[in-house]
């Protein structure tokens, strides 16, 4: 959701304008990369610290398709939320973080 959100303020504030396909694209993508920097982080961690993070390779592709797998969840998630326009669903994203932010000041 950290790729979706991520994407959507792109999208907003930049003079990059993405389609819905792209934004779904990115997600998941967004979502791999995490997952590989993750993995690589364990890695460093075990030879340089010597823990014992990763248990092998398997361990590390579980991780990767869980990593896929939430991905195209939040992939899912977006496509439901941007099918009746990206702009609506936008405002009232912001509409809401805004109103989230007047309370936790109070």
């Amino acid at each position: 959701m950290l790729g979706f959100t991520s994407v959507l303020i792109i999208d907003r504030y930049t003079k990059i304008e993405l389609t819905n396909k792209s934004i779904i694209f990115f997600v998941v993508i967004f979502s791999l990369a995490i997952g590989a920097l993750w993995e690589i982080s364990e890695f460093t961690s075990d030879k340089i610290l010597g823990t014992h993070s990763q248990m092998g390779l398997d361990d590390t592709m579980i991780d990767m398709l869980l990593n896929l797998a939430g991905g195209i969840v939040a992939g899912g998630i977006a496509y439901f939320k941007l099918r009746k326009g990206k702009e609506r669903f936008i405002d009232r994203l912001l509409k809401t973080m805004k109103m989230k932010v007047r309370v936790r000041v109070r």
